[in-house]
């Protein structure tokens, strides 16, 4: 993936969008014979048998090698917060802003970056956007949504936004870009 040109200069000026972003713009570069100067990650799940083993922490340092290796500048992420699940009501700019009595970032996740040297640049507010009828909605949750407004369902980052005149659900997800510099 390369970033825009206007985003080499200013990593700032990251889209708002992340995962759907980085998923068409690598892509484009590449069916366009862009070389990439930057790796872009989308997720890493680790199974909850294996949490607590720092297997985050090892898939990163590995994500960063691999760039390093392939001569890349630069390692981006749309990072989703794993905790902020549990806020589903507070927006993203002001998630990212809480941290610890220590001064880390109170979010788990975002910490294991900031330790490992990544920067958090910025929340792209639309990462991620999934819509469905409301039907899928139900399936895909388990829970029934018998009239039009916002619902908080469990491991959403925000509320989805159901509309049953138009039979459709929405789910925009925020993640937060984090840059890790790894070269040249």
């Amino acid at each position: 993936m390369s970033p825009e040109p206007s985003v080499e200069d200013d990593l700032t000026k990251l889209p708002d969008r992340g995962v759907d972003w980085g998923v068409e713009k690598s892509v484009l570069d590449h069916e366009s014979g862009t070389l990439p100067n930057a790796l872009m990650g989308l997720q890493v799940v680790v199974g909850k048998s294996f949490r607590g083993q720092k297997l985050s922490t090892s898939a990163t340092i590995e994500m960063v090698e691999h760039a390093k290796r392939a001569g890349l500048e630069y390692v981006v992420l749309p990072v989703r917060p794993n905790d902020k699940q549990n806020y589903p009501l507070i927006p993203m700019d002001q998630y990212i802003k809480w941290t610890t009595p220590a001064g880390l970032p109170f979010d788990g996740w975002l910490r294991v970056h900031q330790r490992l040297g990544g920067e958090t640049i910025k929340v792209c507010h639309t990462s991620m956007i999934i819509p469905g009828s409301i039907s899928d909605w139900e399936n895909w949750t388990g829970q029934k949504f018998p009239g039009s407004g916002s619902y908080v369902i469990p491991g959403a980052l925000n509320p989805i936004e159901i509309d049953t005149d138009q039979n459709i659900g929405r789910y925009v997800e925020p993640n937060v870009w984090v840059v890790h510099r790894v070269g040249p």
